[in-house]
């Protein structure tokens, strides 16, 4: 018998022919159920089922019809659905264009940063496709065509850190031909999780050290682009002057001896005190020359001469030793030559493996900054502070919160030496104080520290148009790996989670003291939600002394299930470890904006959104209440750059409780969706 021929179905099952045929003769075989209308829902709700099963059956092995048909799970739903099969079917086939010469729409996506690439296999209607892209959670975008076919979307402001985003094109997109565009696939992705934002550990030392004081501070010589690089024994420094001249000078003063007179563009110094720089197209290193290249960053590794490009890192002899998945801007590559970091052209930072050649994305970044002594962290600077990745997992926690942060190094001695553009700090890793300024007028308007490789204090910074140095008295001399503080509590809770998303039940469990054990099986919550078939992921809500507030999410297929846990954490035995756990299942998740972040400092307390935020709705619709549910603070403003709402908390006593309460008038921007009301309780800084 002959079958009208249906291009959608035609195009969903054509790795299957036999699947296809057989639908096609259900399609056309009549039903006593045909003239029965089914509700708008029943539509919807059956066509994702059908989407989902025909998009898990492409991913697994074929096997013959017969067996397929005669299969559990396809005889349990065949007996539902086909009796509508034929309904969805037409349905589908009456939205292709009349004399059935329109062709599926296809859409590929790829996500660089902020920006969503969507490509279409026909040229568009541009306008209706803009005013079709739906994204949730709303986010405020710009447009922008390459040709008809392929549109970038560019969130105006950064994407939620571990966040599920899913794009649709609505049924008002049209092809360029006025053709409408009907079942576009949604774009479906999970953004990078954050850095955790650790809580201080107390400590028990009564004082800090006094700020140490600054000697023989002076200017050295003008100073171009160019990083300057000291010597291995920093006796000296090189420095590229603004017409691109490298010169040598002297720690403690004097004149320079000229290593190459002018257009240098990059230098680096090796640990024996050969100079390898970059000059007019090519690389120099001794008797070893690069031609034809453009590196942003030189190096040194066990076989020579390494060099990176905005697209890979290569040897001497140019064999490639890594190619990056993003552009890069600018490189750091270790002392040890045996890894690199790099800032991608989106603001991301990457750490690339050279003897495996694994690039793995480590987070957003406002910079690049300094290796630890040992080479096993990278500390980098962000809008917030100072940030550190660990190069054995290629995972980011904050290290300091310190804004306005303009350059960071990181001296033999584990210090860190820090720029902003009044001043410099020198801060040591697990000091309660955190960074000290050091007194010198000299130091506004600095910018890019550098400690000499050895012992003995001296740095460099830039100050205008010229390099300056100086050196730190008692500065920490002792040469070698950065000292190893216990884990605070934000590692603890971290290393909790990451146990239970790996499903490490084991893992997991060591992370619990025993009372901590009995709550969660009290409780009744999962360690692992082994078998469940969701996947896990996690982010923490709120972060104050002994207690983290952190949101699971559970996915399974397109469904999401949340709950919020408030982990309490003490110390047994020396060691910290979690003690109590609470759950609160988070319901109607999704169905508008969500907090995903507070943040409590001593004036101010921050709650961070998924969303772009209606800027009228806000006040009023996020307050602070007291223990008696009164507003103490309904004053709120918006930063639509980091979707964070602003509540003054001066007023707040220390330790007693509030909480954060979140009303249905808030609302998203684009979408217009109204916030589900959320109650987070914190204590007063």
């Amino acid at each position: 018998m002959s079958a009208q021929r249906d291009p959608e179905l035609d195009d969903l099952f054509e790795d299957d022919p036999e699947l296809r045929q057989l639908a096609q003769l259900i399609r056309a075989r009549p039903h006593p159920a045909a003239s029965v209308e089914p509700s708008p829902n029943f539509h919807s709700v059956l066509k994702q089922r059908l989407m989902r099963e025909a998009w898990e059956r492409v991913s697994q092995p074929q096997l013959p019809w017969y067996r397929r048909a005669l299969a559990p799970q396809p005889l349990a739903w065949a007996g539902a659905a086909v009796g509508a099969l034929l309904i969805v079917f037409a349905a589908w086939s009456f939205a292709a264009t009349p004399g059935g010469t329109h062709s599926t729409v296809k859409v590929s996506s790829t996500l660089s940063g902020n920006t969503l690439l969507l490509s279409f296999n026909q040229p568009m209607d541009t306008s209706s496709v803009q005013h079709a892209v739906h994204i949730v959670p709303a986010t405020e975008v710009t447009y922008n065509w390459a040709d008809n076919q392929h549109l970038a979307v560019t969130a105006l402001h950064n994407l939620t850190p571990n966040t599920q985003y899913v794009v649709t094109i609505e049924k008002t997109a049209r092809t360029q031909d006025g053709q409408p565009v009907a079942h576009t696939p949604p774009v479906q992705f999970v953004t990078s999780p954050p850095p955790p934002t650790p809580t201080p550990t107390p400590s028990s030392s009564p004082s800090s050290p006094p700020t140490p004081p600054i000697t023989g501070l002076h200017d050295v010589a003008p100073v171009g682009a160019p990083a300057a690089r000291w010597s291995p024994d920093g006796t000296k420094i090189y420095i590229v002057g603004p017409s691109g001249q490298l010169g040598a000078w002297p720690t403690q003063g004097g004149a320079s001896t000229s290593v190459q007179p002018d257009g240098v563009s990059l230098v680096a110094v090796a640990l024996d005190g050969a100079v390898a720089y970059f000059r007019d197209g090519q690389i120099t290193y001794g008797p070893v020359t690069v031609t034809g290249v453009q590196p942003i960053a030189l190096g040194f590794g066990q076989s020579g001469l390494v060099f990176a490009t905005a697209s890979d890192v290569e040897a001497s002899d140019q064999h490639k030793l890594a190619t990056f998945a993003e552009q890069a801007t600018s490189a750091d590559i270790s002392p040890a030559g045996d890894r690199l970091v790099y800032r991608s052209s989106s603001g991301n930072l990457h750490l690339v493996n050279l003897t495996s050649g694994k690039d793995s994305a480590v987070g957003p970044s406002a910079g690049l900054g300094d290796w630890s002594p040992d080479g096993t962290k990278y500390a980098y600077q962000t809008d917030a502070g100072v940030f550190v990745a660990d190069t054995s997992s290629a995972t980011s926690s904050r290290l300091l919160e310190f804004p306005g942060l303009t350059g960071l190094s990181w001296s033999h001695g584990n210090q860190l030496l820090l720029s902003t553009s009044s001043a410099l700090s020198l801060y040591t890793p697990g000091d309660p104080a955190g960074a000290r300024k050091l007194a010198a007028d000299q130091f506004e308007r600095a910018r890019a520290p550098s400690w000499a490789p050895t012992a003995g204090g001296y740095f460099a910074f830039r100050r205008g148009g010229e390099l300056w140095i100086g050196k730190v008295s008692g500065a920490q001399l002792s040469i070698g790996p950065p000292g190893t503080a216990g884990p605070n509590q934000d590692d603890v809770v971290n290393g909790f989670m990451t146990a239970r998303q790996n499903q490490q039940a084991d893992q997991a469990g060591a992370y619990l003291d025993q009372a901590g054990k009995d709550a969660f099986s009290s409780a009744g919550l999962s360690l692992t939600y082994a078998g469940t078939g969701s996947t896990l992921r996690y982010y923490t809500l709120l972060s104050q002394s002994g207690k983290v507030v952190v949101r699971l999410v559970l996915t399974k297929g397109n469904a999401q299930s949340v709950v919020d846990e408030t982990l309490t954490l003490k110390s047994s035995g020396g060691k910290l470890l979690i003690d109590g756990v609470s759950d609160r299942p988070r319901t109607s998740f999704g169905a508008g904006p969500e907090i995903v972040r507070v943040t409590v400092a001593g004036d101010q307390v921050q709650v961070f959104f998924d969303s772009d935020l209606d800027q009228s709705t806000v006040q009023g619709s996020v307050t602070i209440k007291g223990a008696n549910g009164q507003a103490v603070s309904s004053q709120a403003n918006y930063d639509p750059r980091s979707k964070a709402v602003l509540l003054p908390a001066g007023g707040l006593s220390s330790g007693a409780t509030y909480e954060i309460a979140v009303g249905a008038g808030l609302r998203d921007t684009p979408n217009g969706r109204q916030a589900v009301p959320y109650q987070l309780q914190f204590l007063g800084p």
